[in-house]
């Protein structure tokens, strides 16, 4: 270890472990008894050339810097920084004050409310893939795609938990052997006792997260939401109960998961009304008469729930239910989805727009279809493969969109509805949302190794 004291300025402590070199840099202001006021990690390595080189941190492909959003963990805005991606450095690290020993499980619960997994598409496996929820986090890598570069990496550097934005397993597997597949590197990091949890659509739709960072980084303006995706399953749970005993009865239901949007629980609908029933013989009623037509007062709470969690609501509420035959319905619902894509105003050409995305995103698989001199007052965009919501994006009032993967039919369509479509690629939309990733997880409190790499995914340039 070499330590090295700058009298005035600050002290910056080296430390090679293995070959990546820890850098910490203490700002101690005058010689004296008070304790250091900041304290930041960077990292640097003494061979930058075999992991910067996989995972392809070695410069934008046009050569320029890009602009990058990143998440305020604080304030949940974005804030526009510019990162030279031409990184001298294999692994770039942000170590803020780590507080008590976390477990998987806590740190992805913190993780959670912020991203808020419930709104996720309902196809899209978000969250804890495998791995332990009850080992401890301290160091935390952060991942684009799980590719052979980065698991080669962790298998180098050891964090405690990889947080991927695409998740690795899509669809069930049956075995996990070790190869050039997802299920193999599934194997691999397995072996090397790291867990996965990913966070997509959800971080897409969240307050700060892809899409946000995504308008940001390209310069929209009065940024709104458009394009609700379907979630997982849900169902509205309604029943009838005497008023005095109706925080009962939410209360258990919320305890069985009914009630729960984001960040609140115990959500329920109340209205008060009349409800009706003559008691025949056998009939025990808690209220009424037997034998006679009874009008009693009652409260009708509404509840949603995941349909998963639908027989063991239903349960709770006959538990808690004072009455000898509880009256409860059951409805399918579409509710409370999240909206993936972003529209703003643009005060530049179609042109313009192509250049900024060029600039922003990078221009390896970057085309566009429109006229280059039209210019768009409202634009939309959606990270990934948004081509789907090329309708919602007109309906928006967008006349171009930002988004990846667009093939031919829909690009001709989008044209003939008056919507110009600019294409950067799939990863390339993704890539100011890595950013803010990064930053988000870096607020909660872990080490975090960034192999978020630059967006270009698995594709190159001919030559």
């Amino acid at each position: 270890m070499v330590v090295v004291v700058v009298v005035g300025d600050g002290m910056v402590v080296t430390e090679t472990v293995g070959r990546v070199k820890m850098v910490d840099v203490v700002e101690v202001g005058d010689v004296g008894p008070a304790p250091p006021v900041r304290k930041t990690t960077t990292t640097a390595t003494t061979d930058p050339a075999p992991i910067s080189q996989r995972l392809g941190m070695g410069g934008s492909p046009s050569g320029s810097s890009r602009s990058r959003s990143t998440f305020d963990p604080l304030s949940s805005t974005v804030r526009q920084t510019t990162t030279d991606r031409q990184l001298s450095t294999s692994l770039e690290r942000v170590r803020p004050t780590i507080p008590d020993m976390a477990t998987v499980a806590s740190f992805l619960a913190s993780l959670a409310q912020r991203t808020r997994p419930d709104r996720a598409a309902a196809w899209d496996p978000v969250g804890l893939q495998f791995g332990d929820p009850e080992n401890a986090v301290e160091t935390v890598a952060v991942c684009h795609e799980v590719g052979d570069d980065v698991v080669e990496a962790v298998e180098e550097v050891q964090p405690d938990l990889l947080v991927s934005y695409h998740p690795l397993l899509f669809r069930p597997v049956d075995r996990l052997v070790r190869g050039r597949s997802p299920a193999g590197r599934a194997f691999r990091l397995i072996s090397a006792g790291v867990g996965l949890a990913v966070t997509h659509t959800d971080f897409d739709a969240a307050p700060g997260g892809t899409a946000d960072s995504l308008a940001a980084a390209l310069g929209l303006e009065e940024v709104t939401g458009f394009g609700p995706v379907q979630g997982a399953d849900q169902v509205k749970i309604v029943t009838f109960v005497p008023e005095d005993v109706t925080d009962d009865v939410v209360a258990a239901m919320s305890a069985a998961g009914a009630g729960r949007i984001g960040n609140y629980d115990s959500c329920s609908y109340r209205n008060s009304g009349w409800g009706s029933f003559a008691a025949g013989e056998g009939a025990e009623p808690v209220v009424g008469e037997k034998g006679a037509f009874n009008l009693e007062p009652e409260m009708r709470v509404e509840m949603i729930a995941p349909r998963s969690a639908e027989e063991a609501v239903v349960a709770a509420l006959v538990k808690a239910h004072p009455y000898e035959e509880p009256a409860f319905d059951v409805y399918d619902v579409r509710s409370n989805q999240a909206l993936i894509g972003r529209v703003g105003t643009w005060s530049g050409s179609l042109g313009d727009l192509v250049d900024r995305a060029a600039e922003t995103l990078g221009d390896i698989g970057l085309r566009f279809a429109g006229d280059p001199a039209v210019r768009p007052g409202r634009v939309a965009v959606v990270p990934g493969s948004g081509s789907s919501f090329v309708g919602a994006a007109r309906r928006a009032g967008a006349e171009a969109m930002v988004t990846g993967d667009v093939d031919h039919h829909r690009a001709v369509a989008a044209i003939d509805s008056g919507l110009a479509i600019v294409d950067p690629g799939h990863a390339a939309t993704e890539l100011p949302g890595m950013a803010a990733l990064v930053e988000l997880v870096a607020g909660l409190g872990v080490e975090v190794v960034d192999l978020t790499g630059d967006g270009t995914g698995p594709w190159s340039r001919p030559g």
